[in-house]
């Protein structure tokens, strides 16, 4: 989309135009009648060449990556190019950035990179920064082109929005050996479930963007010409299933979304398989491949206080669940219990402003629950539900 405006100085010089004439009209004075006509001139040529010039003017807009970590940069990328022999004067770019995102607004597009080309291409980069999660769409980006003279602008729109995703904060969390393939013996000491570490438990795959560098496995790498990374194979440890909701007031949402999201990415990156439970998304199931990860983060991007979707948890069968709730009330809590019966175990984390009703009836269906404040420290919340489970009985 375009628009044709003048600016100040071509506002100035027009209303100067006007005024010279009615005076040379009204006193007689025809030495103003050339200023008036030059005036004109002037006003007339500059909204010639802002018409003429910018329909020439094309717009290329890019933003890589389009998924960013909590805190993350992007590189927004703006492509100018003309086909007109005359100089379509000053360019300036602006963009609308949502509040999720951070950068510059507004700036100079400059001149081709050759001294001589008036129609080059002129690339202009700008760092995009991710400060909330979401799912957010830039847009619209302007290109202002005005005249020689600065009489006259000719506007460029780019509407089109652009996506970007802003996944949720994660946060390193402690391991806990009750969450990693122990369980607690009849003596209080734990019995050791974790897989082997064999060659009968170890494969390895390519390389992927996102692998941890300790997954390099050289000896592959070196037989194989091409980097290769270990991807445990789990035998005797039971897959693990985290269950968010993200309840109902807002800063409870946050919290709980950042406990989940540092729950999957901290199983994930120790090696286990694990599946995920958001009400209103699809499940999945996450292991070591950074894609499945990334998916499933990008559910909880989208994920606001205003959700109201059923549970509908897909039934867990004799394995352990991790749940992480905000505020839920009774009728809610009775939703995830019945879901999660067939759960072996069930570990919650669940906001204080639930109330105790809505505690006691996931306690009744035999969940381990930790209730968390949204002033309280994630890892020491997440380490508080370790040993809950290490004390409860055989």
């Amino acid at each position: 989309m375009t628009s044709l405006r003048p600016t100040r100085r071509g506002v100035a010089l027009l209303v100067t135009a006007l005024v010279a004439l009615l005076v040379a009209g009204r006193y007689t004075l025809p030495a103003l009648l050339p200023v008036t006509g030059f005036l004109l001139g002037l006003v007339v040529l500059g909204l010639v060449a802002a018409t003429v010039v910018p329909r020439r003017l094309s717009l290329q807009r890019t933003i890589t990556p389009r998924v960013l970590d909590h805190g993350g940069t992007a590189t927004a990328r703006l492509r100018v190019s003309t086909r007109s022999a005359v100089d379509a004067g000053d360019l300036t770019w602006r963009a609308l950035l949502p509040e999720g995102l951070g950068g510059p607004l507004s700036g100079p597009v400059g001149r081709p990179a050759e001294s001589r080309s008036r129609t080059g291409p002129v690339e202009v980069a700008f760092r995009v920064t991710g400060s909330t999660r979401g799912h957010h769409d830039v847009g619209p980006l302007v290109v202002d082109s005005c005249d020689p003279f600065g009489v006259a602008v000719r506007r460029r729109c780019l509407e089109d929005p652009i996506e970007v995703v802003v996944l949720p904060r994660r946060v390193p969390l402690p391991r806990l050996s009750t969450l990693h393939g122990h369980e607690v013996a009849p003596d209080g000491r734990p019995t050791a479930r974790r897989r082997g570490h064999g060659e009968d438990d170890v494969v390895s795959r390519q390389y992927q963007p996102g692998d941890a560098p300790k997954r390099i496995d050289w000896r592959t790498t070196a037989r194989r010409g091409e980097l290769m990374v270990r991807q445990d194979e789990p035998t005797t440890t039971e897959q693990i299933t985290v269950a968010i909701d993200p309840g109902t007031e807002p800063d409870a949402t946050e919290w709980a979304l950042v406990a989940g999201a540092s729950a999957i990415a901290h199983l994930v990156d120790d090696g286990h398989v694990t599946s995920t439970v958001v009400p209103g998304c699809e499940s999945r199931t996450v292991s070591g491949v950074h894609d499945s990860l990334r998916e499933a983060l990008i559910d909880l991007a989208g994920l606001t206080h205003h959700d109201r979707s059923p549970v509908g948890a897909p039934p867990v069968v004799g394995g352990p669940v991790v749940a992480v709730l905000g505020v839920v009330d009774v009728a809610r809590a009775r939703e995830w219990a019945t879901d999660l019966r067939r759960a072996s175990t069930v570990r919650a984390l669940v906001a204080g402003e639930s109330g105790e009703a809505a505690v006691q009836v996931l306690r009744a269906a035999g969940w381990r629950v930790v209730v968390w404040d949204t002033v309280d420290a994630v890892p020491a919340r997440w380490s508080e539900l370790g040993r809950e489970v290490t004390r409860a009985p055989a």
